[in-house]
């Protein structure tokens, strides 16, 4: 049986920062490590070929650099939809469960892969970036085929960003060895306002939403594009919302024609919002002197004994720029600020 060193060796080699490798490389290291050693050969190929595949075949950068806005969703054949992942908008629970009925073989290893490695070989295996990169109409003909459910889940573009800032900058502990997509945002803020980068201090919420502000959606992380940019301009059967998840994922099931339940992973745990008719010029009130929760660092926010609700991130300047920021989200999906 090989050695740790041994096998860290191998799967560095086989990863090379490189997503698309990263996943079977983690499975063959877990399957040689319990020595089942022709599972992880298996995986450690597939790990090889991503490589061979991208080096020879795909001159150009990685998937995520593509502009094709379609590219994550992810069409399945035998119960006939195509699904549009969003981040922070349940994908995480979504993509298993695209994962349990799909062709995969190995679904048991993949659902039980870490998150940022699940999405990573969901992303490369299932999508239609992995599937039809170079068939791309064929794909694109999907969506206006009349046999193929299509959906997708949209959530208030307010607690969307306070979602994805506690998950992406107050969350990781150790910023700067961490993979979050809010490390160069941090590293950003510092250098434009001349200050040595300090990722332990982080950014603030209200910090955040400047560096939205600031930059076009070509510019941002995925994790805080607008989602009328994922949904493009094709035509949905069902777009169902975050707030009523439980009713519209049956309703979803309904039409599919399954019976399965959603597992809900990464569910944020947050003070709910106290009035579901909270008025944009009836924010929560602080008391003379009080910081607001959008002026707390992240290591401040880890202190507090749960997350506050995302109405109370926004002072009127902020729920304002954000509404701005994205009209599109506000007016395509009938979203107000605190309902």
């Amino acid at each position: 049986m090989l050695k740790t060193t041994q096998i860290n060796a191998i799967t560095g080699f086989l990863q090379l920062n490189d997503s698309g490798s990263k996943a079977p490389a983690y499975l063959g290291n877990t399957f040689i490590k319990e020595g089942k050693v022709g599972q992880g050969i298996s995986y450690y190929a597939q790990a090889a070929i991503a490589i061979a595949e991208k080096a020879i075949f795909r001159t150009k950068p990685g998937w995520l650099e593509e502009s094709w806005a379609e590219k994550a969703y992810i069409a399945n054949h035998e119960y006939k939809f195509v699904y549009c992942p969003i981040p922070k908008v349940a994908c995480s629970s979504f993509k298993r469960f695209t994962v349990e009925l799909s062709d995969l073989k190995n679904k048991e290893e993949v659902l039980n892969l870490p998150p940022k490695l699940f999405h990573a070989y969901v992303d490369h295996t299932l999508s239609f970036f992995a599937r039809y990169l170079e068939r791309r109409d064929e794909a694109m003909a999907f969506l206006d085929n009349p046999n193929y459910f299509k959906f997708a889940i949209v959530r208030n573009p307010w607690d969307r960003l306070t979602s994805a800032y506690l998950n992406k900058f107050v969350k990781p502990l150790d910023l700067e060895q961490s993979s979050s997509p809010g490390k160069p945002v941090v590293k950003e803020y510092y250098q434009s306002h001349n200050l040595p980068v300090d990722y332990i201090k982080g950014i603030t919420f209200k910090q955040f939403i400047e560096y939205l502000v600031a930059h076009k959606d070509q510019e941002i992380d995925g994790h805080w594009q607008p989602q009328s940019m994922f949904i493009n301009d094709n035509h949905f059967d069902y777009i169902g919302r975050i707030e009523t998840l439980d009713t519209d994922f049956k309703a979803i099931a309904d039409r599919i024609g399954v019976e399965i339940n959603l597992s809900w992973a990464n569910r944020s745990k947050r003070a709910t919002v106290a009035d579901n008719n909270l008025a944009d010029n009836n924010l929560p009130q602080k008391a003379p002197g009080e910081r607001h929760y959008a002026d707390y660092t992240p290591p401040e926010l880890r202190q507090l004994s749960q997350y506050p609700a995302y109405t109370e991130f926004y002072t009127p300047e902020l729920l304002e720029l954000v509404r701005q920021r994205y009209t599109a989200d506000v007016e395509n999906f009938g979203y107000q600020f605190g309902s």
